[in-house]
């Protein structure tokens, strides 16, 4: 996960213009990457992170009734819950500004169904919003579905910039060939916290073996008749980066589930439309 900080550390960035000036950036080289910066949100089991608890990590999805459980097969069954996050607990930054001002947005995925080219649009993973909690309740599925340790999610909030393998970074790296350092800077000057597992909302998707949009050009430039590069554009501005998260089993534990929407999904709260785009590890 890339730069972060707390919202009042990262406001500003003299602190940052004043580290990369002392070490030789030029005025115009530090403005040109503080416009890369994308405000994001992070909700971590790490308590440390500071802010109240938005969400929880596995546990039993909150549902109107067991027929709203999401299932996946020719044999439908129940997808386990890997995320829950509380959208009425986030802060209005970045992305997560975006999102319903109500409800719980919870994160269902069948982590064994995901290797080789997983379908983006298939029911391994499902990403559902219940908008009314108070008129729905958590739910006890068959012994059968994996239900992951209950933790909770404390909020962390910050900027994201782009790294190895993200178009931004490859395109700074051109006019700038110091990129490195300044992303190397700025993620001390602006306060990593590293430790516990997450989920992020919003910034730079992994991408150390692709980005989403691209891998999402890649599965469907068959059926549409385009090229990947073509409809990696096409999608660049169609989708927003969603959310990210690493995979909670310890067979899976080098997956990290990604998740593009479309703009006018998002505005629409239509969250079964998500793409999900796994990041695979060694």
């Amino acid at each position: 996960m890339a730069a972060s900080g707390t919202l009042s550390a990262v406001t500003d960035f003299d602190d940052f213009r004043a580290a990369a000036a002392a070490e030789g950036f030029a005025a115009e080289t530090i403005d040109a990457w503080l416009e890369l910066a994308r405000p994001y949100v992070v909700l971590s089991t790490d308590a440390r992170h500071g802010g109240p608890v938005a969400g929880r990590l596995g546990g039993l999805p909150t549902l109107t009734g067991i027929g709203q459980w999401p299932t996946f097969g020719d044999d439908r069954r129940l997808l386990p819950l890997s995320v829950t996050v509380d959208c009425a607990a986030l802060p209005r930054h970045g992305l997560a500004a975006d999102l319903p001002a109500s409800g719980l947005l919870q994160f269902f995925i069948e982590y064994d169904d995901l290797y080789g080219d997983p379908d983006p649009f298939g029911d391994e993973a499902r990403v559902l919003h219940v908008d009314d909690p108070s008129a729905a309740e958590r739910k006890a599925g068959p012994d059968e579905v994996d239900v992951y340790e209950s933790r909770d999610l404390y909020i962390w909030t910050g900027y994201d910039f782009p790294h190895f393998s993200h178009e931004e970074f490859d395109v700074f790296e051109e006019r700038e060939p110091r990129a490195e350092a300044l992303f190397a800077l700025a993620t001390r000057t602006l306060g990593v916290l590293e430790g516990g597992d997450s989920i992020q909302i919003g910034g730079y998707p992994a991408a150390a073996h692709g980005e989403p949009t691209y891998d999402l050009a890649r599965l469907t430039a068959e059926e549409t008749g385009a090229s990947d590069a073509d409809l990696d554009a096409r999608y660049r501005r169609d989708y927003r980066f969603l959310a990210q998260f690493d995979l909670l089993d310890d067979i899976n534990d080098a997956v990290t589930a990604r998740f593009l929407i479309r703009h006018d999904d998002l505005a629409a709260a239509r969250f079964d439309r998500v793409a999900s785009l796994p990041e695979f590890g060694e």
